[in-house]
């Protein structure tokens, strides 16, 4: 519609039309993409109808004059506009896509100092790859396919450099290459509170750290690698190392160290006695074993037939106990008059794994912490009731049970993850890290609630009368109003990280907190609906960094859009801050892969040329060994073709320590994908594997 003729004082109204539709959709309180065209289509056809020959001049001027007026209010609806559409959160799905289509990879593209890590690189036709990390030149071995893996441990290969973003450099055939990466240096976390002597000792695993408190001046030990299970037995402070292997004996007195055991297997948890030691193993062959004597020597030995968890030892050592996460099983031993052990009774099985025990001998009893027991061990959100149940020990039954849960007028206001527990003659000590309380219950009582001196208290022991608090969130230590902070490490990302693990345990107002479900910071291999109808097993969330859009069904584009759900979905946070959701997607990014990898042996190195036959690498693309596509849910399971419902290709990193797998958690063990769960070959050719590859391909993925 442009004016014909000398008349100047008129334009174009097709200049006019965009500012005037955006001015309609500022005013209305609709700020969505489809407002904004229904604006357009109605001020073009009021256009077409009253101004035929253009817009007068003075009318044009006054327009734009009140768009400018009303730029903050299009600036709001800007502002909430990319969320409100489904767009938040869309460059960093293209962004993680597109650091995939190089050439050259490298993959995790994070690099922590507290811990051995795996890198793979692809690199086309290379012959030699050589990755250099803290200050080393490492050779990578070649795998196949122009796959190739290096080990790095800071320990050996020296730290990895300033922390934040930093380049890595590649030499592939003799040219340099550098890939960006992000370098994350370990803050001191204090586990395990074990009271010994005069002080309280705690260990922490990421900054390789004996801690011990007697109420005034902290001591800092340097240990072995990864100390992630501390126990006192007789007058030794025993330490399970989980990097290094086997285990460290040192004085209670100094923390001086008096000698090493090695042990077949991972150190899950350590439990003491005066006269005898529970050790949690995992690996090849899980299972418990019992030393005791002077040098500490094996006794007995408890198999298996999967992972243990929580462990626990009363001190008369009349009963052992340990938890399964996997199966949310509890299991009891009871020693008899002549000395043996014997299983109790048959496991108890739980709804939700145990995130906390403790042994009362006097009592007969221990008491556990749970985030719920629905009676299938599914349900939706709304099945977390964190709760305290008391287990007799002489028959195996529950005695009490009692829900940790305060509803308060807008929701759950305290009681939220129970996750550290004291027990004593009296009753029993419960520290909440999603609500920073403790609480004392005397079963068949209500709780005696109190607020924490640190946030997110979790360790408990008890020292000269006084309630030692630890809280490894923050690094403190807390007793009789004194608290001491173990001093954090120098790089301005630290406290930045601190404050999103702060965050990532707080409960909502539904009373969750991601570690409800995400427990120890992985999965609690329980079954959730969290709005897709459905009960799905969590997802770990170790090595998620970079591998948007996130969720099973992709519904999520960044880490930070994960906020959304807690509002969503959760009801929100009793305190709104702006930096939360920045801050938690930090700290996850930060967290790194599962790190206890086997090594990659011939027959691992074999396992991934059957990973190429097969054709899992399709979608499973080395070096991140996903695509970061969504497929249709019938193109994978032919039983939900015609679902609209598109599902995200999981990286395989850590897949050996993530069962159930598939979305639905149908299939317990890798074996299993195949051989009952993939009628179509949807998850590779897995039939045209002799029985040699296949054991390959399952080393392998084990490896990952």
């Amino acid at each position: 519609m442009v004016i014909e003729g000398p008349e100047a004082s008129r334009i174009s109204a097709r200049w006019i039309l965009p500012l005037g539709a955006t001015l309609i959709w500022a005013a209305l309180p609709w700020p969505i993409l489809a407002v904004w065209v229904l604006a357009y289509l109605g001020l073009w056809g009021v256009l077409q109808v009253t101004l035929r020959e253009g817009v007068p001049r003075r009318i044009a001027g006054l327009l734009v004059l009140v768009v400018l007026l009303m730029t903050p209010r299009i600036w709001d609806h800007l502002r909430v506009l990319p969320e409100l559409e489904g767009l938040s959160g869309l460059s960093q799905v293209w962004s993680d896509r597109r650091a995939l289509e190089g050439e050259v990879l490298l993959r995790p593209r994070l690099v922590r100092d507290d811990r051995p890590q795996r890198f793979f690189v692809t690199a086309p036709s290379a012959q030699r790859v050589v990755v250099q990390l803290g200050g080393s030149e490492l050779t990578a071995e070649p795998l196949g396919h122009d796959l190739h893996y290096v080990d790095y441990d800071p320990r050996r290969h020296g730290a990895p450099g300033a922390e934040g973003a930093a380049q890595v450099q590649l030499t592939i055939d003799g040219r340099p290459r550098e890939v960006p990466v992000q370098v994350v240096w370990a803050t001191p976390h204090p586990r395990s509170l074990v009271v010994a002597g005069d002080r309280v000792w705690a260990v922490s695993a990421e900054t390789d750290q004996l801690l011990g408190w007697s109420g005034s001046g902290l001591e800092v030990v340097p240990v072995g690698d990864g100390p992630v299970a501390l126990a006192r037995t007789g007058d030794r402070l025993v330490l399970g190392l989980r990097y290094q292997g086997g285990l460290e004996l040192r004085r209670p007195k100094d923390g001086t160290l008096t000698g090493t055991i090695a042990v077949s297997g991972e150190v899950v948890a350590l439990a003491g006695s005066a006269s005898q030691l529970a050790i949690a193993l995992a690996g090849t062959h899980p299972r418990i074993e019992l030393w005791s004597g002077t040098p500490l020597e094996q006794k007995l030995e408890f198999p298996l037939d999967e992972p243990p968890d929580r462990l626990g030892l009363s001190e008369d050592d009349r009963w052992i106990l340990v938890s399964q996460r996997r199966s949310h099983l509890l299991s009891i031993w009871s020693r008899s008059d002549d000395g043996a052990y014997r299983p109790l009774r048959t496991p108890l099985r739980f709804g939700r794994p145990v995130a906390a025990l403790a042994v009362q001998a006097e009592r007969g009893a221990a008491v556990l912490a749970l985030a719920g027991d629905p009676p299938d061990g599914t349900g939706t959100n709304h099945a977390i009731d964190d709760q305290l149940v008391e287990i007799d020990l002489h028959t195996g039954l529950i005695r009490a049970r009692i829900s940790t849960r305060l509803e308060g007028e807008d929701g759950v206001e305290g009681g939220v993850a129970p996750r550290g527990l004291l027990a004593t003659a009296e009753g029993y000590w419960v520290s909440f890290s999603g609500s920073d309380e403790l609480a004392f219950w005397r079963p068949g009582q209500p709780l005696a609630r109190r607020p924490s001196p640190v946030l997110r208290p979790i360790g408990l022991a008890w020292l000269h009368g006084e309630l030692v608090i630890g809280s490894p969130a923050t690094g403190q230590l807390a007793a009789g109003g004194r608290v001491v902070t173990v001093p954090p490490g120098p790089g301005p990302f630290g406290q930045r990280l601190r404050q999103g693990e702060l965050d990532y345990y707080e409960g909502t107002r539904a009373g969750l907190s991601c570690e409800s479900c995400h427990l120890d910071r992985d999965s609690d291999q329980a079954l959730h609906d969290i709005g897709h109808g459905t009960p799905r097993p969590t997802l770990s969330i170790l090595g998620i960094a970079q591998t948007a859009p996130y969720l099973r069904g992709a519904s999520y584009p960044s880490l930070a859009s994960l906020d959304d759900f807690a509002h969503g979905v959760l009801g929100g946070y009793r305190v709104e801050r702006a930096d939360r959701a920045a801050n938690v997607a930090a700290f996850l990014e930060g967290l790194g892969p599962e790190v206890q990898l086997p090594p990659l042996g011939e027959a691992a190195r074999a396992g991934f040329l059957a990973f190429v036959k097969a054709g899992c690498a399709a979608c499973h693309r080395p070096p991140a060994f996903t695509d970061l596509a969504q497929y249709p849910a019938g193109m994978i399971f032919p039983e939900r073709t015609g679902a609209p419902e598109l599902l995200d290709t999981p990286s395989l990193r850590s897949v050996g320590a993530t069962s159930p797998y598939l979305y639905d958690g149908r299939a317990v063990t890798l074996e299993s994908v195949f051989e009952d769960h993939d009628p179509g070959r949807a998850h590779g050719d897995y039939a045209q594997l002799d029985v040699k590859e296949r054991a390959a391909l399952f080393a392998f993925l084990r490896a990952l």
